[in-house]
């Protein structure tokens, strides 16, 4: 149980989405705030968490820094990443959307790395927190049935979409093979 949950995203689109998807939960907030920088005073939570975005942070000492700034003393870091390894073939079709998702962003100069094996991250987080490991697992999820072609319309809408983004005719036709392949 909780108290309230504060999310920050520097995306507003992002944010949006996160205010909509939680409407009915009035302990739930999100701000638009720079996780290099929060505003937040020291020590102000209990669990502070970094879901899917360590692979977005060219630089993660800063905001790790920041989350053991807030944090309170005995409280608990969690950090929720996507891996690229171990992964069953459901997983590596998304791991590999999200890759070519990756390189467009990095064509178009925003950083975002590909995903990660479990041992980086592990590596990362020893060289980056000054918080220890206290304990590491894998979220594990009951194979679903198979995509519905909903579904499987959906991941090809957003390969187009990511596509469209690449303004450059000669950057995009370069995509367009990888991105039939992830279809």
């Amino acid at each position: 149980d909780y108290e309230s949950v504060v999310g920050i995203d520097q995306s507003e689109n992002a944010l949006v989405a996160a205010r909509k998807n939680f409407a009915d939960d009035p302990r739930i907030r999100f701000e638009r705030m720079d996780a290099n920088a929060m505003t937040f005073p020291d020590a102000s939570f209990d669990v502070v968490v970094l879901s899917n975005t360590l692979h977005h942070l060219a630089d993660p000492v800063p905001v790790f820094r920041e989350m053991e700034r807030v944090l309170r003393p005995d409280g608990i870091l969690v950090v929720n990443e996507m891996v690229a390894d171990g992964l069953d073939e459901k997983q590596i079709s998304h791991r590999e959307l999200h890759h070519f998702s990756a390189a467009i962003d990095t064509a178009s100069g925003i950083y975002h790395a590909n995903t990660m094996s479990r041992d980086h991250i592990a590596a990362l987080l020893g060289r980056t927190s000054r918080l220890a490991i206290a304990e590491a697992w894998d979220v594990k999820f009951p194979d679903g049935p198979e995509p519905t072609p909903e579904e499987v319309e959906q991941t090809a809408t957003t390969v187009d979409r990511l596509l469209a983004r690449v303004k450059d005719e000669t950057v995009r036709a370069a995509f367009l093979e990888r991105g039939e392949t992830v279809k």
